[in-house]
């Protein structure tokens, strides 16, 4: 079984506006003083982090949690309810709202010529990935690309957090250290899809070649991966990638931090990274080709 795994990276690379400060731009948060706040609520505490990436704000979270002591006040724990449902909302729109914009502006200047398109290309040409599992919430239909091919969309894609109208935002269950959370903790959100997080534990851990497309690995996420990383076997190809040596730096300490030694790894299985600036410098292409190739004859 072979399985692309695409989170937010996947979109930046296609050239889509969809980072936690575009959203955060947009949204009602932003525009929200402090004074008009509730003092030592989950808003207050996020409040203006606004360079940080969609799993640094879910980390934001369980820091808040974490950071509780002693009594906390009804008010509060009502406030914090709120505002993950606005979050929500206000998610919704700024998707449903820029989704319209982003396929205007692409039918102008089609999506650049990337390793994000190619593989979409790819896709709808041999079907090489028997399972495409996204952490991000676009429906990838309707992308207008500068392609001799009439391929338009990544429609087999699987949502992990549900779709953008019901997107699930949260922290993990052993970062709920008060009761009171539990409303936070992902698997616990009425709308959370357990059947499909259920399928990708079980695709995961019978992929014999898998490929990471702008996921970081993060800390949050890592309670899908850990069993699939401390299993590796020769028989497994990982393909990892993502911006450039310092953003895949990262995900080589995530993935040593909260699941295996990089060298444990390297001796267990076939890993490779590959860098999506390199490719469009078309610089360092040997990875580049020899995965497509690959994924190309199958």
């Amino acid at each position: 079984m072979k399985l692309l795994i695409i989170g937010n990276g996947f979109d930046l690379d296609l050239g889509l506006n969809t980072t936690y400060p575009n959203f955060y731009n947009y949204s009602c948060f932003s525009k929200k003083s402090k004074d008009e706040l509730l003092p030592d609520s989950l808003e207050v505490f996020l409040k203006d982090k606004t360079e940080i990436r969609w799993a640094d704000l879910e980390e934001s979270m369980a820091t808040y949690v974490r950071s509780k002591k002693g009594k906390i006040l009804d008010s509060i724990i009502d406030s914090d309810k709120r505002f993950l449902k606005n979050l929500k909302d206000q998610f919704s729109d700024f998707i449903e709202d820029n989704w319209s914009e982003i396929t205007k502006v692409l039918y102008k200047t089609p999506i650049k010529e990337s390793l994000a398109k190619l593989l979409i290309e790819i896709q709808n040409k041999t079907h090489c990935f028997d399972a495409i599992y996204s952490f991000n919430c676009l429906p990838y239909i309707d992308l207008p690309f500068a392609s001799d091919t009439e391929i338009e969309s990544l429609s087999d894609a699987i949502n992990i957090h549900g779709s953008y109208n019901e997107f699930i935002f949260g922290i993990r269950i052993e970062d709920c250290t008060r009761e009171e959370y539990s409303f936070l903790v992902k698997e616990n959100q009425e709308s959370y899809p357990h059947e499909v997080a259920q399928n990708f534990k079980r695709d995961l851990m019978s992929a014999e070649d898998v490929v990471f497309f702008g996921h970081s690995l993060n800390r949050i996420d890592m309670v899908y991966f850990e069993q699939f990383f401390n299993n590796a076997n020769k028989l497994r190809t990982i393909t990892i990638i993502d911006r450039n040596k310092k953003s895949y730096e990262k995900i080589k300490r995530n993935i040593t931090e909260y699941a295996i030694s990089l060298k444990e790894l390297k001796n267990s299985c076939k890993v490779s990274f590959i860098s999506t600036e390199e490719y469009d410098a078309r610089e360092n292409l040997e990875k580049v080709d020899e995965l497509f190739n690959y994924l190309n004859r199958t």
